[in-house]
């Protein structure tokens, strides 16, 4: 066993993600302490996979890039977080140095999807949407496949799917 030091630096992270990949897990580092989420089933591993096409579409369409489950961003305290999918617009990533593109991207999406599986808790899963949009988002929105509903947070661009996990 690793003791970790806290903060943990994004090398730290990295390799340490890097490891627990391999396991199929993934990593968030929320409030100084480790987050490990097991991997999804497969109905949610399928809910995701069909939300990137659309999500695809409208960034290469709208100027933005997009990024997927297995990435995390670092907020403005130092956690470091990982939506279901999210996009930055290109000339944000643009101001990005090299570095800052390899580790976690510093700048928080402008948009957030999160999707709610089987496993997820509700409130938590609300509370991180939340929180990207204190921290800058434009627009959050959650899917809840088992009540077929969507809840947002802010004004979806124009153009921008109606995303369905359905």
């Amino acid at each position: 066993m690793e003791i970790l030091r806290s903060p943990l630096s994004d090398d730290d992270l990295l390799r340490l993600s890097a490891r627990l990949a391999l396991k199929g897990s993934q990593l968030e580092y929320v409030r100084g302490k480790v987050v490990v989420s097991p991997p999804t089933g497969g109905q949610t591993g399928n809910r995701n996979f069909n939300l990137y096409g659309p999500l695809a579409e409208f960034a290469n369409r709208h100027g933005y890039v997009g990024y997927d489950s297995s990435t995390g961003f670092r907020l403005s305290d130092g956690d470091v977080r990982s939506p279901d999918a999210a996009l930055i617009a290109q000339q944000r990533v643009a101001r990005l140095t090299p570095q800052e593109r390899k580790q976690f991207p510093p700048p928080v999406p402008d948009i957030v999807v999160e999707l709610l599986s089987e496993t997820d808790d509700l409130a938590e899963l609300v509370e991180k949407c939340e929180r990207w949009r204190d921290e800058g988002s434009s627009f959050v929105v959650l899917l809840d496949p088992q009540m077929e509903r969507r809840l947002t947070w802010g004004e979806a661009p124009e153009g921008f799917p109606e995303l369905t996990a359905w």
